[in-house]
């Protein structure tokens, strides 16, 4: 592909995704979303935490480990128990890194 292929591909993105986005601010008409759809989208953010956490414990270098008793599962499992029982996210990262790198010095 050469270079001005490129910046035509850049700029139709650029235009298709301004579009996209700007129509709801260009008419004057309120938006209201089904139901369904509200209480659907309440679930997005911890599915879209879920899919770059879940790859991110228990996959190393693109493949599963042999062993599922790393440090990155038992760190994982100790934060998810501890943010379930606290419900403080700040400690739970917290304590979440403190077991990580604990369990990878003892290994």
């Amino acid at each position: 592909m050469s270079d001005w292929m490129q910046w035509i591909a850049v700029l139709g993105l650029i235009v298709i995704s301004v579009i996209t986005r700007s129509a709801f601010f260009m008419t004057d008409a309120v938006w209201s979303m089904p139901k369904w759809l509200e209480s659907g989208l309440r679930y997005a953010p911890i599915g879209a935490l879920a899919a770059v956490a879940v790859p991110a414990v228990t996959m190393t270098q693109g493949a599963l480990p042999s062993g599922w008793m790393g440090p990155k599962v038992m760190a994982a499992v100790v934060a998810a128990m501890f943010a379930w029982w606290r419900k403080d996210m700040l400690l739970t990262i917290g304590i979440g890194m403190a077991v990580f790198h604990l369990l990878r010095w003892i290994a």
